[in-house]
């Protein structure tokens, strides 16, 4: 189940956090624990504040938010992917391409 907290103090975040993992971990002590971060500090931070608060963080993912939907679409649709920014733009611009190339004198100004 997906459950989103937020706050602009991240500080405030740990306790419900914390207390999420321990129900979770409480009810099946062998599954792992996933929180989504933006980034590798925010992770470290997490860490040590959930292992502050309950004694121990184990058992804990981290993935970026990129990482994970592209394995959840994957276990849902094999056929589909997420595409970073770099591949986006190619397929842009590839459509861009075929779609264009028969109007090249409409577009000529642009060119130049």
């Amino acid at each position: 189940m997906l459950r989103l907290h937020y706050s602009n103090r991240l500080e405030e975040l740990v306790p419900p956090l914390a207390d999420e993992i321990e129900k979770s971990q409480r009810c099946d002590p062998l599954a792992r624990a996933t929180i989504i971060v933006p980034n590798r500090v925010i992770e470290e931070f997490l860490k040590l504040r959930v292992a502050e608060r309950r004694g121990v963080a184990a058992n804990l993912g981290f993935p970026f938010l990129r990482s994970y939907l592209a394995r959840a679409l994957a276990q849902a649709e094999p056929d589909l992917r997420v595409l970073d920014a770099d591949e986006l733009e190619l397929a842009i611009f590839e459509c861009l391409r075929g779609q264009l190339a028969g109007r090249a004198r409409a577009f000529e100004p642009v060119r130049r």
